[in-house]
C-alpha cells in the first residue's frame, strides 16, 4: 500500500495531515505513517496523538503532553492555565490545566521518567473524548497510540490497525 492510499484511509476514517503541503514522511508503514512528528516532535496528524510513558525527562514534559493532547483533540483553543512542577527527586510534584474555564490540578511524587498514572489518568479523563468520534488505542507495550475516527469507520481503521482495539 502506498502512501497516498494509506493517507486516503486515514482521511475516510477522519484522521487528515496538520499541514498537508509538509507531510512527508519518510516510510510507507502505515503505523510510521500514524505516528509521523514534525521537527519538533509533534504529532503531524490530526486527531492522533502518540507517545511513550517513560517520557518524563525534562520539567516542561507534563505540559507539553497536554498540549499534545488538546491539539490532538482539536481543543488548543479550549485549554488554559497550563502548569506544572516537577521534583525529579520523588518530592511533592503537579500539574493543572483549565479546559474551557474548568481548572483541573493532580498532585504527586514523580518517580523516575515515567508519567505518573494519575497524572496520566486525569489527563485522558479530562481530553480524551471527543464528541462524534470513536477513540481506538494501540498498545505498544511502553505507551500507544490514541486515534479518533469518524463513527462507521471502526473497521477502515482496524484494517489498517488490527491491534487497535476501542478504548
Amino acid at each position: 500500500m502506498t502512501t497516498d492510499q494509506i493517507l486516503a484511509r486515514l482521511a475516510a476514517c477522519g484522521i487528515s495531515p496538520v499541514d498537508p503541503t509538509s507531510f512527508a514522511p519518510e516510510d510507507d508503514d502505515p503505523f510510521f505513517i500514524l505516528t509521523d512528528v514534525d521537527d519538533d516532535g509533534v504529532g503531524t496528524l490530526r486527531y492522533v496523538l502518540a507517545y511513550d510513558a517513560e517520557m518524563i525527562d525534562d520539567k516542561t514534559a507534563y505540559t507539553d503532553w497536554i498540549h499534545e493532547w488538546a491539539r490532538a483533540t482539536d481543543r488548543s483553543d479550549a485549554i488554559g492555565d497550563v502548569q506544572s512542577h516537577v521534583d525529579f527527586d520523588g518530592g511533592a510534584s503537579f500539574v493543572q490545566w483549565s479546559l474551557n474555564g474548568t481548572r483541573t490540578r493532580v498532585d504527586f511524587e514523580q518517580e523516575g521518567d515515567w508519567i505518573h498514572p494519575d497524572a496520566a489518568d486525569a489527563i485522558i479523563d479530562q481530553l480524551g473524548s471527543v464528541e462524534g468520534r470513536t477513540r481506538l488505542f494501540i498498545d505498544n507495550g511502553q505507551g500507544g497510540v490514541y486515534a479518533w475516527v469518524l463513527p462507521g469507520t471502526v473497521d477502515q481503521f482496524t484494517e489498517l490497525f488490527p491491534e487497535a482495539e476501542r478504548a
